[in-house]
């Protein structure tokens, strides 16, 4: 009776796709969770790239000071949604020159925003993302 019960249990295949989901689902879930993040992660840095050639473009165009461009920077980002507590930073290095020899001089904006991911997949739990623009001076 017992050797019955057995070799019946082991030709049953009722349930088998909900086994073969149980153990797929879990990698399935982590791929469409790490995928969402990479695109928030993408997008922010897409804005604070879009940021600072706002800033670079101004720069080139006016003259401003170093703390006239971090304000356009902060305007920049708070009108693409992130707000002043995000933690961006916007560094500008001016008067070296553009190439070895060039007697045009540069403005270099170096940007940064700390990024933290929703969920720590994959080991990652935050990252800062950069963004460097360099463009003659007026």
């Amino acid at each position: 009776m017992m050797r019955r019960f057995l070799l019946r249990l082991v030709r049953d295949r009722r349930g088998a796709a909900a086994v073969e989901f149980a153990l797929i689902g879990a990698i399935l879930v982590n791929l469409l969770i790490g995928s969402v993040e990479i695109m928030r992660m993408m997008n922010s840095w897409s804005t604070l790239q879009w940021a600072t050639n706002q800033v670079a473009r101004q720069a080139m165009v006016t003259t401003m000071t170093v703390a006239q461009a971090q304000a356009n920077f902060a305007t920049a980002m708070s009108t693409a949604g992130f707000s002043s507590s995000t933690g961006y930073a916007l560094a500008v290095s001016s008067g070296y020159a553009c190439a070895s020899g060039s007697p045009v001089t540069c403005v270099r904006m170096d940007a940064s925003i700390p990024f933290r991911f929703n969920l720590a997949t994959f080991g990652l739990a935050s990252m800062t993302l950069r963004s460097k623009t360099v463009v003659p001076m007026p």
